[in-house]
């Protein structure tokens, strides 16, 4: 493996990697905004539905940068990005739960919260095993939970020596990603009443990062391909997607639009790109990509919320505007706070290193 290129990328987890892989993080989080909370227009639904790529791509990321080759470093890395990750889980859960009691009391949904239905077995479950989350505001959460889920996955592989299995391991969750999404309608769904499994831990995040895994083992040969290649990849893919969507719809087999075989072609075609050309140079996305991303998609819904209920209290004529151009309003509000939080981070930086040197 190219150590000219992998170093580039650096594998110390305290430094910003600088690379073109976190600007691609950046430029990934509108596709997330849209995905979440839509997109205005005419042709609004198409491009949501085909936003879809994107989760595939950050955890492909997650995978190139966690999974490395040597089983030391993998585990250090595995068991630093799961304390991360479940913080940041913890974090999110505490501030959606905030969010649901302040929609709870706007809108009077207690009663239906504590209705029967809400509250039976599989609300649980779904939210515990399947990734689904049961309150109103919140639904992005299932993102960072699967990721918990993937790095406590790896942990236990690891210590079982489950890792020279990864590869079969793969093989047998995409097919059942396949057979469970996009081709539950030919399979005998639905099965327990669910019409086909969403994304989670084993249908996305587990996968997906096996993926990145291997990818890195093939930097080197990645690095010879021409950029052009990867960049008509993503259209083949997009193309892929369409026609799947299509024809499954066509043939009244349509059971799921979150997973197609093209999403997962445009993903690794996107992160190829990125991973071939690391590029070490510093520029603001470079630099910053990684950290706003992580932190916009945590605004993401928070804000379009907040934002929803102040029009609402404000001026009640402006809320059909709010929703229609939720992901956009969302991304500028994220995008604003998330540099706001920057800057003071910065500050506190700088004055503490002043205050370092006076002693």
């Amino acid at each position: 493996m190219s150590e000219k290129i992998l170093s580039a990328f650096y594998d110390d987890e305290s430094k910003n990697y600088h690379s073109r892989t976190d600007i691609l993080r950046f430029l990934l989080v509108p596709f997330m905004f849209f995905v979440l909370l839509g997109f205005p227009g005419k042709y609004g639904g198409y491009i949501s539905t085909y936003s879809n790529f994107v989760a595939q791509a950050f955890f492909i990321l997650y995978g190139f940068f966690t999974l490395v080759p040597d089983k030391d470093k993998r585990n250090k890395k595995l068991k630093k990005a799961f304390k991360r990750s479940f913080k940041f889980f913890a974090i999110m859960l505490l501030s959606y739960l905030a969010l649901n009691i302040l929609y709870i009391a706007y809108f009077n949904a207690l009663p239906s919260l504590l209705s029967a239905e809400f509250l039976r077995k599989r609300t649980f479950f779904d939210f515990l095993v399947l990734n689904i989350w049961p309150l109103p505001v919140g639904n992005s959460i299932w993102f960072i939970q699967s990721l918990v889920y993937a790095y406590a996955f790896f942990l236990i592989a690891e210590k079982i020596k489950l890792d020279k299995l990864y590869i079969p391991i793969l093989i047998i969750l995409i097919i059942f990603t396949l057979l469970t999404g996009e081709l539950a309608a030919f399979f005998g769904f639905p099965h327990f009443g669910y019409s086909y499994i969403p994304a989670g831990a084993f249908t996305r995040a587990i996968p997906y990062m096996l993926i990145g895994m291997l990818i890195r083992k093939m930097v080197d040969i990645l690095s010879k391909i021409p950029q052009f290649i990867y960049l008509i990849l993503f259209i083949v893919g997009l193309l892929a997607a369409i026609a799947e969507i299509e024809v499954l719809n066509r043939i009244g087999k349509l059971a799921y639009t979150g997973h197609t075989v093209g999403f997962g072609i445009m993903a690794i075609s996107l992160c190829c790109f990125a991973i071939s050309r690391p590029v070490i140079k510093k520029n603001f996305l470079s630099y910053h990509g990684r950290s706003y991303s992580k932190r916009m998609y945590a605004f993401c819904q928070p804000a379009f919320f907040l934002c929803w209920i102040f029009t609402a209290l404000i001026n009640p004529a402006f809320v059909g505007i709010v929703r229609a151009y939720g992901s956009i309003i969302s991304f500028a509000l994220s995008f604003l706070i998330t540099f706001i939080i920057g800057i003071v981070r910065y500050a506190i930086v700088v004055e503490k290193s002043k205050k370092e040197k006076l002693h």
